[in-house]
């Protein structure tokens, strides 16, 4: 072997040495909704463990017979952000930030409940329903400020300063100095609040001693609210339902196909 093959050989062996962390993410979904789905970190589709299975491939429910399963997992995400001062060779901007060393969102503890029911039908299929939950989005800055049109003057006289300070993240709240132009005058908390809630019917076949297929209708409704952006109302067409308007509710369905094989 060539000395550059032994070097490398030698590398792969050091690296292999060091104990790796193993993550997996599925974008804005869970990747499992019981403790045995969440533990496998995504291979649960393939791996059928317990009903709840429904809710990430449908097609392995026809391997658990008559169960039922109730989860309640604690979802904690923590948010947080920090501004810096401008840079001395920024270009001017219309929205920034005040400068915060950490400001942290208020809530950070949000309960995931799920249940699945199914039941054998026959030797080969089964049926079922199931109810999860998915969300707990919420972010809540409070306190700190925004400052609009640093540094900007009236573009015919300049003679008119522009630039103010407002309360809130996104300066939502009220004026804390300047002309008065861009606050939003409202809510100073500045934040969205995000929650789904699905309901899935079920069924599932055997094709065989190791494959299965499923079906899962998904009926889903989800709760939105933002608050704090209302410095933002004047650039919309629809000024008055930009924020701070409570929650607002939005329903949809769809379907989940699955298929599993051994």
């Amino acid at each position: 072997m060539s000395r550059t093959g032994s070097v490398r050989w030698g590398i792969v062996a050091l690296l292999g040495a060091f104990p790796l962390l193993a993550a997996a993410t599925n974008g804005y979904f869970a990747h499992g909704f019981s403790t045995a789905q969440k533990a496998l970190g995504g291979a649960g589709t393939a791996l059928p463990e317990d009903a709840l299975v429904v809710t990430i491939n449908p097609a392995g429910l026809v391997w658990m017979g008559d169960s039922t399963e109730v989860a309640l997992s604690m979802f904690t995400p923590i948010r947080d952000y920090t501004a810096s001062e401008r840079g001395a060779d920024a270009e001017q901007g219309i929205v920034m930030l005040s400068p915060i060393n950490q400001q942290r969102s208020h809530n950070e503890y949000y309960p995931l409940p799920a249940i699945s029911y199914n039941r054998a039908w026959g030797e080969n299929a089964s049926w079922g329903i199931s109810m999860y939950g998915n969300g707990g989005l919420n972010t809540e800055y409070l306190g700190s400020t925004t400052i609009f049109a640093q540094g900007m003057s009236e573009p015919t006289t300049l003679l008119f300063d522009l630039e103010e300070e407002c309360r809130g993240g996104l300066g939502g709240g009220r004026l804390v100095s300047g002309p008065g132009n861009f606050c939003g005058e409202k809510n100073s908390r500045a934040g969205v609040d995000l929650a789904i809630v699905f309901v899935s019917p079920s069924v599932a076949y055997k094709l065989g001693d190791r494959s299965s297929i499923g079906f899962a209708p998904l009926l889903a409704m989800s709760r939105f609210a933002a608050q704090g952006l209302g410095a933002f109302a004047q650039f919309s067409n629809d000024p008055d339902r930009v924020s701070d308007k409570g929650h607002d509710l939005a329903y949809g369905g769809g379907y989940r196909v699955g298929f599993l094989t051994g």
